[in-house]
């Protein structure tokens, strides 16, 4: 796997996904999500174009990504159940489970890049 790419695609998908619950709700906080993504995008930009900053800039990525996963996942539990915020709720839960999952995929790609650093001789 490739971290900048998932970075890249994780801005992309978070981005969109923040625009287009801002159009439906109405509410400005759901461009929160669109902020992590350009901060992510930029992430796999900058690990794309500095191979000498990629480790650093991935592991800032990821926290970047475990506080996007945070934020929305408390909020799904607080707009749990409320008239009217139907639309609200899943917009958190489907935000929540992309930075969940990126999460994931960020990891399984730091243990595979171990794993090929270790294979290799010395």
């Amino acid at each position: 796997m490739n971290a900048p790419k998932i970075a890249i695609a994780y801005g992309v998908i978070s981005i969109v996904l923040g625009i287009i619950g801002w159009k439906m709700t109405g509410g400005n906080t759901a461009l929160i999500g669109s902020a992590f993504g350009l901060v992510g995008a930029l992430c796999g930009a900058i690990a794309m174009a500095k191979e000498s900053l990629r480790k650093h800039v991935m592991h800032l990525f990821c926290l970047i990504v475990l506080v996007a996963a945070l934020g929305p996942t408390v909020r799904s539990f607080i707009a749990f159940g409320k008239e009217g915020k139907e639309t609200v709720f899943i917009f958190l839960v489907v935000n929540a489970l992309l930075a969940w999952g990126t999460l994931g995929l960020m990891i399984k790609s730091f243990i595979d890049a171990r794993r090929a650093r270790n294979a290799q001789p010395e």
